[in-house]
């Protein structure tokens, strides 16, 4: 599945009309039109980023992720990450349904775990040591 159908799939979930995204990520809607109906990976990199922003997907969930399936890429060529696990799929295709709020409230309690479990290892290393 090609860049067009992952596309529509996406505003279709969101609820976005092409007029509105149109608006939101400052692509004519003659331009996001046309990549919907040809379908294909070819689209420029500035359009590209310009849309993901607007639906507040990442470039690589629309670029490589298969919204059909609801799996992300093991693949993805320079995303930096392959996910091995299923669980992590599992979270990652759970934050990216989340808003810009919500995303941040993640990363803080994630960061807030993070600090917790390194002060647990440090006190067990002064105990030990």
């Amino acid at each position: 599945m090609a860049i067009g159908a992952r596309l529509k799939q996406i505003i279709d979930s969101k609820g976005i009309k092409v007029a509105n995204l149109a608006e939101l990520s400052g692509v004519p809607a003659p331009t996001i039109y046309s990549l919907l109906s040809r379908d294909s990976n070819k689209v420029s990199i500035d359009h590209l980023i310009k849309i993901c922003r607007s639906l507040d997907v990442s470039v690589e969930e629309l670029y490589y992720y298969d919204v059909e399936d609801k799996r992300a890429s093991n693949t993805a060529p320079n995303n930096g990450i392959i996910l091995t696990d299923e669980n992590e799929k599992d979270i990652i295709q759970l934050y990216r349904k989340l808003d810009k709020i919500n995303k941040a409230k993640i990363k803080e309690r994630m960061e807030t775990l993070l600090e917790d479990q390194s002060e647990k290892s440090n006190l067990k290393a002064k105990k030990i040591g």
